[in-house]
């Protein structure tokens, strides 16, 4: 909600979570959640791509939107995140 906050805060800081974070409260979700996938935070990449998701489909970007929630979706029923399943099984059936 106070994305300034969060840049001033990882300003300066050298590391991929501050780079992520900093990426995110910027609003580039997709960057952020491949900073996450590439230091192996598969849980915050994955929470990042649902996040996107729902972004993707409220600017009617569909097939964005479902690449997205497949790579979650791939995630979480993997570690059986019925909870988080469902909430992207809802944002696909939304952006069918």
């Amino acid at each position: 909600e106070r994305p300034q906050d969060v840049v001033r805060l990882v300003s300066g800081v050298d590391s991929p979570w501050a780079t992520s974070a900093y990426w995110f409260a910027m609003g580039e979700v997709r960057r952020a959640a491949d900073i996450c996938g590439d230091m192996g935070a598969v849980a915050t990449e994955a929470r990042d791509r649902l996040w996107l998701a729902e972004m993707l489909i409220k600017e009617h970007r569909r097939s964005e939107a479902d690449v997205e929630l497949q790579r979650a979706l791939t995630f979480y029923r993997s570690v059986g995140a019925t909870h988080y399943v469902r909430a992207g099984e809802a944002l696909l059936a939304a952006s069918a």
